[in-house]
């Protein structure tokens, strides 16, 4: 009979096509010894003849090959792309036999004590779609190279699985830290999640022993330290001034002030009106791509620190950028990261800040500008962020500025 294309039934031009007795043999190519065992439909371009013709050739990747179609049939292409239903005889999508694939599961989790033996409950969540409807197991394993072991009611009370979702309450690091993997399955197949990795934390209490006194000079600068704290965590600093109550420093008002990433509030310029008792608030926070098990995180408070104000003349000088600046967050930055670098100078307000890069390199695209644009983030560092920054100060005294050197891992 007739051969013919299948998406628009239009006869085939046979001029070219091998016989039946061909068909069913193999070429090889001479001197090469390649077996050519494939005939395929295919364009041949000899620079004066340009056409579509049936021969020899081999696969060397899948879908390789060309078919000529009309532009105005492409749409049948499109329309032939094939859902769960293909193979059956039913369009009801409750019908369909669907592997099970993982939508939704847990980011890396932090559990933590809140307080003294009370440790925070964490959940793992992990949803698969599919039909028969998927049914689940949890793994966790110490590391990548250990075995795995099934975490499931039979280990204790204190674990308990509900469709897909993991709940694990009064939580050892010893048992319970760890990597966690989900198991989704149905009579077709089963798939797993990415590794979910599991970790304790704690914020001790500050020492209760008091705090000697910080001295600052009228009108100049002033470094106050937070009380050292034990901590097996991230933490991020406020600070708190004694009046009739507490009432939180806020640099976002008054640029006077600067809380930098390493708990330490920094006063520009320093007026009468800030001599007083400071308390320092110390709490836990994830990194990017980790969660708390709770909302409910600690916090602790410092005890006082008194800040005594000395008599100074008027402030004519700086501005002045401090020796420990540019510093960077974290202090030895991978790529990938939210890298941060903080400049803070001393001296007469106000002092604005700029940046720029020295080694001629263009700023991540995505970089941002906070805290009175003393803080410069990337978000995510790229290895091209590795580079020179430098720091401007500019105030009514003049301007200075500071370079330091970005490395990324």
């Amino acid at each position: 009979g007739q051969l013919k294309w299948s998406s628009d039934n239009s006869d085939i031009q046979t001029d070219f096509f091998p016989s039946r007795a061909v068909r069913n043999q193999q070429e090889e190519l001479r001197g090469l010894n390649i077996v050519h065992d494939r005939i395929v439909y295919e364009y041949v371009d000899t620079g004066s003849n340009r056409s579509f013709a049936w021969g020899w050739d081999r696969i060397m990747s899948p879908g390789g090959f060309i078919c000529q179609i009309p532009k105005a049939d492409t749409w049948k292409i499109f329309q032939q792309r094939r859902d769960y239903s293909y193979g059956t005889a039913t369009k009801d999508s409750s019908q369909w036999n669907m592997g099970p694939n993982i939508t939704v599961y847990s980011q890396d989790t932090l559990f933590f004590e809140l307080e003294e033996n009370v440790v925070t409950p964490f959940v793992l969540d992990c949803q698969a779609v599919g039909n028969p409807r998927p049914t689940y197991k949890w793994y966790r394993q110490a590391d990548m190279e250990s075995p795995r072991v099934e975490v499931s009611s039979a280990l204790g009370s204190n674990y308990a699985i509900t469709n897909g979702r993991l709940k694990i309450t009064n939580p050892s690091e010893a048992e319970d830290a760890g990597l966690y993997t989900c198991e989704a399955s149905n009579s077709i197949g089963t798939v797993q999640s990415n590794p979910i990795q599991v970790s304790y934390r704690f914020l001790a209490e500050f020492p209760t022993l008091d705090v000697a006194p910080t001295d600052a000079i009228l009108f100049r600068g002033v470094e106050i330290s937070c009380q050292s704290i034990e901590a097996k965590a991230d933490i991020a600093y406020n600070w708190f001034k004694r009046e009739i109550g507490l009432v939180a420093v806020r640099p976002e008002f008054n640029s006077q002030y600067f809380i930098s990433k390493n708990g330490k509030l920094y006063i520009s310029e320093v007026q009468q009106s800030d001599q007083a008792a400071y308390h320092c608030v110390a709490s836990m926070i994830s990194k990017q791509g980790e969660k708390l098990a709770s909302d409910q995180t600690p916090s602790r408070i410092s005890k006082p620190i008194k800040l005594n104000v000395l008599g100074g003349s008027a402030n004519t000088y700086g501005p002045d950028i401090q020796d420990k600046f540019p510093q960077f967050f974290p202090s030895v930055p991978e790529v990938g990261d939210r890298v941060e670098i903080e400049c803070l100078a001393y001296g007469r307000m106000p002092i604005r800040y700029s940046w720029k890069r020295e080694d001629g390199g263009d700023m991540n695209p995505q970089v941002q500008f906070e805290d009175h644009n003393r803080r410069l983030v990337i978000p995510s560092a790229r290895l091209e962020d590795t580079g020179v920054y430098s720091c401007i100060a500019n105030g009514p005294q003049g301007t200075v500025s500071k370079t330091a050197y970005l490395s990324l891992k």
